[in-house]
């Protein structure tokens, strides 16, 4: 198996190679009159960021793995080259480096001709980087850039070998897991789609770090060990378990019963919970993103509950997840605009988070004040009512 996984290594490399091939040829093309290679490295990280990014995430890939044989005493098998590295391993760029090849360069040096196809070059990046770039910054929308503190409760619960998780429950937490951006998410998907014995599973590993646009190879049916020594469970986990699936049910009440029943959702917690309008989404993305810059979770029911939490099913257990969710809450901000303040759903939070009795703020649209304000003077709540609960939500 390890002469299997060099060779495909080795192969992937190759293809990689190949690839890169007219890429490598563009930058060459526009060097100018004095060059060495750390100016090399800069153009292809400058205008093909993503196929650099991609040998970047590619060692750090293989680090891994290089890292785990070492911890079961075994040698290092990758040793993968970061992305200078890598550069300088190619023949076009070692020819294009040595004195020769460099006064060669000097002779034919035209510098219309460079600043022609500089801008030629420039151009075709622009257009592709601003592809790739919308295509991942879509899939991060309803995605939090934060390590939540829970993180590694839900992972754990996950890889627990005692009383060990049903497909179902696995399912969820994948999901779950989809909803952070960081270093231990990414880690987490990464050694799922290599060993993940389960088609369903491996492949929402793989599609997850896809659409974040991380290096990520699809492991085939017949490459996953199965290292099971009793026969019969070596059996089940190749002829039934990796066939299993599971489609969640996409409804509030789904999400009402698992918040009162199942552990992956009781120990959640939000750092702040967003009450806000709809129609100011944009703003409420703006603040999520500051906020997670912070390292701060937030909880807004359109990234943090969007598989369950469907406007066109609004009723009773949408009410109840949200009523959980502030109470998993530890301060609540008001987006305040024009928007918010007349709508019904902002004003039954702000009344229940008040009789949960933790902190309110909020950010002031209307006035511009971009600023986290404290709520202090009580004389003057605006939304408090009595009756609050009789408010006609849907």
């Amino acid at each position: 198996m390890a002469g299997k996984t060099k060779r495909k290594y080795h192969g992937e490399i190759i293809k990689i190679n190949k690839n890169l091939k007219k890429p490598i040829e563009k930058i060459l093309e526009i060097l100018p009159y004095n060059y060495n290679l750390n100016l090399i490295e800069e153009y292809f990280k400058k205008y093909y960021y993503y196929e650099w990014f991609y040998i970047k995430d590619m060692k750090e890939v293989y680090d891994i793995k290089d890292r785990r044989l070492e911890s079961y005493g075994k040698k290092k098998r990758y040793n993968a080259s970061n992305p200078k590295e890598y550069l300088l391993s190619l023949p076009q760029i070692k020819y294009k480096l040595n004195q020769k090849s460099k006064d060669k360069h000097k002779l034919s040096y035209n510098s219309n001709q460079r600043a022609k196809l500089l801008e030629e070059l420039e151009q075709d990046s622009k257009k592709r980087y601003e592809k790739r770039y919308e295509k991942i910054k879509r899939a991060k929308e309803k995605v939090q850039q934060v390590e939540p503190e829970f993180l590694d409760k839900l992972m754990g619960l996950y890889e627990r070998k005692n009383a060990p998780l049903n497909h179902e429950e696995k399912v969820y937490i994948f999901h779950e897991l989809e909803k952070y951006y960081c270093v231990k998410t990414i880690n987490f998907f990464r050694k799922h789609n290599d060993k993940e014995i389960n088609h369903q599973l491996r492949n929402m590993a793989f599609i997850t770090l896809q659409k974040w646009g991380h290096y990520v190879k699809l492991r085939k049916k017949n490459s996953i060990r199965i290292s099971a020594k009793n026969k019969k469970r070596k059996e089940y986990l190749k002829n039934i378990y990796s066939n299993l699936t599971y489609d969640i049910k996409k409804i509030p009440q789904e999400l009402e019963y698992r918040i009162e029943n199942n552990k992956d959702q009781k120990i959640k917690s939000y750092d702040y919970f967003i009450s806000h309008s709809s129609l100011d989404y944009n703003e409420v993305q703006e603040l999520i993103d500051n906020l997670n810059r912070q390292n701060k979770n937030i909880y807004c029911d359109w990234i943090s509950d969007t598989n369950f939490l469907k406007r066109k099913l609004v009723g009773d257990a949408t009410k109840k997840v949200i009523e959980k969710r502030m109470e998993q809450s530890k301060m609540m901000i008001l987006l305040k605009s024009n928007n918010s303040i007349i709508s019904n759903w902002v004003k039954y939070e702000l009344n229940y988070f008040r009789e949960l009795k933790k902190p309110i703020f909020q950010i002031d649209l209307i006035d511009k004040n971009n600023n986290l304000v404290e709520i202090s003077d009580f004389s003057n709540q605006w939304f408090y009512d009595e009756e609050y609960k009789n408010i006609n939500l849907y």
